[in-house]
């Protein structure tokens, strides 16, 4: 009888942490979905709507993100959940529109340039103001321009990649929004061959400053951020000429990454910064 009862027990503490874990889990997918939502929806009304939207997205994600690391449960959560979630957030996020910024402006119109005049660099925007040669869509972005007097100051890697979003859709932000979801996905990947624990995985899937930076605000930075964290998942001293020549893409991107070489050094040594 006793036995029975114990057996009665252990199936009744298992079935109740079955079920803790799935209500967890639960939360997790509905506040990042409805963080997200927040983020989209407040991304078409006015700056003082968006500001208070991205607030409350952040206290929802900041509440996440202490459930993540409180609860032990996520620690043998699987990858490809985290995957999907975040997978599922980025397409949610691709509705919006850029909040709270007009950098993607500059983007835009740097892409524009690269591809009639061969280099972004050199003229200012405020060149082109007079410039009848500009197509009527290009005009309109680059009035919208911050600082028109000022020369672009992106780094090279991510001129390429405002490049490759004109190619896609010239003009339009909505590819170089596509493309740093597909980057941030990829570094989610990354991280998770390099060893991050699912919890941590968790946390970066699902934080609404990641999505609202990187997705919904076209941000290049996560391009930076893959490239550095690349060159350091194959570095030591297996390949270092491809970790050095990763970093120095990421550097190319963003000069403030050079302040990674003597780490890099420690790991793979001269030719890994040679």
């Amino acid at each position: 009888m006793g036995d029975i009862s114990g057996d009665v027990v252990l199936k009744c503490s298992v079935i109740e942490q079955a079920l803790s874990s799935r209500i967890s889990m639960r939360f997790i997918i509905i506040g990042t979905l409805v963080s997200t939502t927040i983020l989209v929806v407040s991304s078409y009304f006015s700056t003082s709507t968006q500001l208070a939207s991205l607030m409350l997205a952040s206290l929802l994600g900041a509440l996440m993100a202490i459930h993540v690391v409180r609860s032990p449960r996520f620690e043998n959560l699987g990858f490809k959940p985290v995957f999907i979630l975040a997978m599922s957030a980025h397409v949610l996020a691709l509705l919006g529109q850029p909040i709270l910024e007009d950098d993607h402006y500059r983007y835009l119109w740097d892409a524009f340039r690269f591809t009639r005049d061969g280099t972004p660099y050199g003229a200012a925007p405020s060149a082109f103001f007079d410039d009848s040669t500009v197509p009527l869509a290009f005009q309109a972005i680059l009035n919208f321009i911050n600082y028109p007097d000022i020369p672009t100051i992106y780094g090279p890697v991510l001129q390429a990649l405002f490049l490759a979003g004109h190619v896609i859709a010239p003009g339009k932000v909505e590819a170089i929004q596509g493309l740093n979801s597909i980057i941030v996905l990829a570094t989610l990947v990354l991280l998770a061959r390099c060893g991050a624990r699912p919890r941590w995985l968790l946390l970066y899937a699902i934080s609404p400053l990641v999505i609202k930076e990187a997705v919904i605000t076209a941000h290049p930075d996560a391009l930076t951020g893959f490239l550095a964290l690349a060159a350091f998942a194959v570095g030591g001293q297996r390949l270092p000429w491809m970790a050095g020549a990763l970093l120095g893409l990421a550097i190319a991107s963003k000069v403030s990454v050079i302040l990674l070489l003597p780490f890099l050094w420690t790991r793979g040594g001269w030719r890994a910064v040679t």
